[in-house]
């Protein structure tokens, strides 16, 4: 399946960090009832994008997992997905995923089973009147916290991954929590600051890419921004459930060249 790196079009609605697992089935359900909602409404009914820029599950072991018995974890998340998104395909609306930092191993298997596109880790979005709008995940751009650029760059390289694949579903799943583990231990040591994104690192992707807006996810901040330059950066909402058992979520939504945020 060939990546996409580049999207035109003047209507999309954009998604990130829904940290799906069998541990928070409420957050599948109301996400994909909210997008079946938004796009009922008939101004939303029109040919355009809906991205994921990452983290749609709390981890990912490797497509095999959906073929590997009648009652894997994930089967009833990944089957609330696919209804959802045939909908979207149904309506003539594209869809397109960013691997994340907790996804990066979602392979063309999954895409297509979901009705999907994969997209680059950076895309340009040019939407209306020559504004090129960048897309990332946002990891890539916290590059304050050394220790995750370091996890980053090994767990994309082919020797892990394949080193990973050789092991099997049952002993993947379990490395999968040990790294989950590690990860929440060590962010308890991290500063804010270094857990969010560089501001400097993010001119620098934007002017490389000649773009004039930054929408990213990763860092659970969500809302706007001013770059050291002036541009505008917009962080995607992050799904959870909040201390009383309620849904809280969101999106972007770009039309032409109005960038919002929606909250569900």
């Amino acid at each position: 399946m060939k990546k996409i790196s580049e999207i035109n079009s003047e209507k999309v609605l954009i998604c990130s960090d829904l940290h799906l697992s069998p541990k928070n089935i409420p957050i599948t359900i109301s996400f994909c009832n909210w997008i079946k909602k938004y796009y009922d409404q008939s101004e939303n009914q029109q040919e355009g994008w809906f991205l994921i820029l990452g983290d749609l599950f709390e981890h990912w072991v490797g497509d095999d997992l959906i073929y590997s018995s009648n009652d894997y974890e994930y089967k009833e998340i990944i089957e609330l997905l696919r209804n959802s998104l045939q909908f979207l395909n149904n309506i003539n609306v594209k869809i397109a995923i960013m691997h994340g930092n907790r996804d990066f191993l979602i392979g063309n298997r999954l895409l297509q089973y979901l009705h999907s596109h994969q997209l680059e880790p950076t895309i340009v979005l040019k939407s209306h009147k020559a504004l090129n709008i960048l897309l990332v995940h946002g990891d890539e751009l916290c590059t304050d916290d050394k220790q995750h650029q370091v996890f980053r760059q090994t767990v994309n390289s082919k020797e892990w991954q394949n080193q990973f694949f050789s092991k099997s579903i049952d002993e993947r799943l379990e490395l999968a929590k040990i790294y989950r583990n590690k990860s929440e231990t060590s962010k308890k040591e991290k500063s804010s600051f270094m857990m969010d994104i560089n501001p400097q690192a993010a001119d620098q992707l934007l002017e490389r890419h000649d773009s004039q807006i930054l929408i990213h996810g990763h860092t659970h901040l969500p809302g706007h921004s001013k770059l050291p330059s002036g541009k505008n950066r917009w962080v995607i909402p992050n799904w959870t459930i909040d201390n009383v058992g309620k849904v809280r979520g969101g999106a972007i939504q770009v039309n032409k060249n109005i960038v919002t945020q929606l909250s569900i």
